[in-house]
């Protein structure tokens, strides 16, 4: 509390008083309850503000998380978009050292050229839109030749999956139907060829094949002979 007061002296002059203001002096006095509630109302000011920056960061990651949701179906991409091209590849190869396309065919080049004429010769296959007969070989010799996966040659022909595995299908199946005119079954005067005969890489194989074949074309005779008589005595 201020206290103001006129403090009187004497002067030079009996009647004359100087009026002189006291300094002013201040107490503490500001009780301590007063400093505690202002902690605690800025305390709490501070606590709401922090759970209002909670919520706004949780409704912000919902928000990201709620978009990341509805961005996860991929964008579909173009993936043989190479300019290395099966076709090209194969041209390379077979205008290259001949020692290349059997490395890679597993056959020389003419004979590679060879069987490609008598497959599209006997219509057993044809160029489509994307694949030549050229590139349908070689995809057939390169997989047999090698046994090379599939993803690998998705990579060496730049077509799908689903391309290569049906145009070696296809040539597979045309090449089977060539077993009537390129494979001859043993007989008496023409016996086993004895580079096959007498190799024990080939012989084991063809003598169970000429086996199965043998009984299976008698087996046929005989149930051709039994339709026969059977069909005279009705």
């Amino acid at each position: 509390m201020a206290f103001r007061g006129i403090i009187l002296r004497p002067t030079s002059s009996a009647n004359d008083t100087v009026q002189i203001q006291a300094p002013s002096v201040v107490h503490e006095t500001q009780p301590r309850e007063a400093e505690e509630h202002f902690d605690a109302l800025l305390r709490e000011a501070i606590l709401e503000e922090n759970a209002m920056f909670l919520v706004v960061g949780e409704m912000l990651m919902s928000s990201i998380i709620d978009e990341d949701e509805e961005d996860t179906t991929p964008i579909p991409r173009p993936m043989h978009t190479s300019h290395h091209t099966g076709h090209v590849w194969v041209y390379k190869v077979l205008q290259g050292h001949e020692r290349r396309c059997y490395n890679t065919f597993r056959m020389h080049s003419s004979m590679f050229l060879k069987l490609r004429d008598i497959l599209v010769e006997r219509e057993l296959i044809r160029d489509s839109r994307y694949v030549t007969t050229t590139e349908q070989i070689a995809m057939f010799s390169y997989a047999i030749g090698h046994g090379v996966a599939i993803g690998a040659m998705c990579e060496h022909f730049q077509h799908s999956s689903e391309t290569i595995s049906f145009y070696v299908n296809c040539v597979i199946k045309a090449i089977a139907l060539l077993r009537f005119a390129y494979i001859m079954l043993p007989t008496v005067t023409e016996p086993i060829h004895p580079r096959i005969h007498h190799d024990d890489r080939f012989y084991p194989y063809f003598k169970e094949l000429t086996y199965s074949m043998v009984m299976l074309k008698e087996e046929s005779l005989t149930r051709g002979c039994i339709d026969v008589q059977w069909g005279d005595k009705n």
